[in-house]
């Protein structure tokens, strides 16, 4: 920096001026995806990673650093890492087909901004479950016989002859 005073005599002096620019969050986060969505096996077990949503920032320093978290949706099957990973929280036994649906957040601390997840239930029964499915089944409806047959014997029984 250079002064000049405008006298008869003109004096100029030369400083030296530091300016110092602090960085300030100005950048909301921005998800690469308005929808993620995700597939999940019916029979996945339980601590699963099923996939990783993703929010970038513009702020270097900052208001740079991101947290995610769901906002709504089955927060009983599903959960997320402070990295943007969504996992499995518990064994789901669900159809093929099924749906689940977030809605996830992410912050910088100032900006908040939010993504759909949608999270699809894939894989058929296998061979071995259908044959325990229908091994329970008639183990149950056997049961279910015996117990009636034996209610049945009682009460004749009990009957006055």
């Amino acid at each position: 920096l250079r002064c000049y005073d405008n006298q008869f005599t003109p004096r100029q002096d030369l400083v030296q001026v530091v300016v110092r620019v602090l960085p300030v969050n100005d950048e909301p986060p921005v998800f690469e995806n308005s929808v993620y969505s995700f597939a999940v096996n019916r029979i996945s077990a339980s601590g699963v990673d099923i996939g990783q949503i993703l929010a970038v920032d513009g702020d270097l320093q900052v208001g740079g650093e991101i947290s995610y978290s769901i906002l709504s949706g089955d927060t009983d099957n599903f959960g997320l890492h402070s990295n943007g990973i969504v996992y499995l929280k518990d064994f789901i036994f669900r159809f093929e087909g099924d749906t689940f649906a977030l809605v996830v957040m992410a912050t910088d601390g100032e900006f908040n901004v939010t993504t759909d997840v949608m999270i699809t239930v894939v894989g058929f029964l296998s061979i071995p479950e259908i044959i325990i499915i229908v091994l329970s089944a008639v183990v149950f409806i056997l049961f279910i016989v015996v117990v009636v047959i034996v209610c049945i014997c009682c009460c004749c029984r009990c009957l006055p002859k």
